[in-house]
């Protein structure tokens, strides 16, 4: 049986509508749960990183076990993997300015003073 996942579809609501209609009703929550695993690990592959060994391990391992257990798995599995890719995320992102960091505006007025002497100094027409 071939596994169609959320990236086989153009759209979220295409994918439901495909598990709802081709997935037996006991299939379902686990097919669901497997969709999003696939989607965090084409997610991370976008990132341009590997999906981790040790949860490729562990999804290889929920995939071989029976009903009710297996889904119970992949559903903890996908909660640290979304855990894992949250971190990730966190720390590529720059980090924010803190209230003490003397460029973090003090007031809505301030903002706006420094949005506009930013533009001055960027475009000349704004200048005039």
């Amino acid at each position: 049986m071939t596994r169609k996942t959320p990236s086989d579809f153009t759209s979220h609501d295409d994918w439901l509508s495909y598990v709802r209609l081709e997935i037996a009703v006991s299939d379902r929550p686990y097919a669901l749960a497997f969709g999003r695993v696939e989607l965090f690990r084409s997610f991370c592959e976008m990132q341009g990183h590997h999906f981790p060994a040790p949860f490729a391990t562990e999804f290889e391992r929920i995939d071989e076990m029976h009903e009710p257990e297996r889904t119970a798995a992949l559903e903890t599995l996908k909660r640290a993997i979304l855990a894992k890719l949250t971190q990730l995320l966190a720390d590529q992102s720059p980090p924010s300015l803190s209230a003490s960091d003397p460029r973090a505006p003090r007031s809505a007025r301030e903002q706006i003073q420094q949005l506009r002497s930013h533009l001055a100094q960027k475009n000349p027409y704004f200048a005039r």
